[in-house]
């Protein structure tokens, strides 16, 4: 499917058009997902070439592009801190230069460039960030937002790494209240569906009597909750997913 659309791009619009572009660029996100960084960061520098040519160098839709491809350059090129972290700043600048930081593209970008100072032990750089992208979704959303559950998980992770594990606890702690205040309106439950013909099973979840299998959006968002209070578990050491759930999210 995402060949026959990048080959109509190219015939109807041809290969040096913006279509094909956003055709490029929705394979690098394809190649990035399956791991094949590779492919993904040729992808990415081939979109961003031709938004180069058609849009000038500093085009907002240029951010995203150099954000894919920042995410990609640090996978493959670990050592390259320096190169991937312009990366990073080049996208912060162009959000900044065409609408300012106050709104969401803006805190979307230093969620990011945090997570990658994260990764590179860079803390307090991540920290700054962090805190401020809270702020902005806090005054925008209220305080209970799905972005402030996830910047709490990745101060979690900072604290963690620093071994302050009672400030790792309070974030971890504080991300898990957020993802059940927002998700577990409802109690949601993961079942194995038997086939008597083929002996094999299907996983689906729960939700007031409806039932969402693994190729629908409700059961991913669920099963990526699933996911993420987990590995909360994980650092509180309790064998089950939600202390009071029985293994129900």
């Amino acid at each position: 499917m995402l060949k026959e659309y990048s080959n109509l791009a190219a015939v109807i619009f041809g290969k040096t058009s913006i279509p094909f572009a956003q055709s490029l660029f929705e394979a690098g996100k394809y190649f990035s997902a399956i791991g094949d960084y590779k492919r993904a960061k040729e992808s990415f520098e081939a979109c961003l070439q031709i938004q180069q040519n058609k849009l000038g160098e500093t085009n907002l839709a240029e951010s995203n592009t150099y954000l894919e491809l920042a995410q990609v350059n640090a996978r493959l090129f670990p050592e390259k801190a320096k190169e991937n972290e312009a990366l990073y700043q080049k996208a912060g600048n162009i959000i900044d230069r065409a609408i300012g930081q106050q709104n969401a593209l803006f805190a979307d970008y230093q969620q990011q460039a945090a997570d990658f100072y994260i990764s590179t032990q860079k803390y307090d750089q991540a920290s700054a960030l962090l805190s401020k992208a809270n702020s902005f979704w806090e005054s925008a959303l209220g305080t209970r937002n799905i972005h402030s559950a996830d910047i709490a998980m990745m101060f979690g992770r900072i604290a963690y790494s620093k071994s302050t594990y009672s400030e790792a606890e309070v974030q971890y702690s504080k991300a898990k209240s957020l993802y059940e205040s927002i998700y577990l309106q409802q109690t949601t439950s993961f079942h194995f569906l038997g086939h008597s013909q083929t002996g094999e099973s299907t996983l689906y979840a729960e939700r007031q009597g409806e039932m969402y299998f693994d190729d629908e959006p409700v059961y991913a968002q669920l099963f990526e909750l699933c996911t993420r209070l987990f590995s909360i578990a994980q650092f509180q050491g309790k064998n089950k997913v939600l202390a009071g759930h029985e293994g129900r999210v």
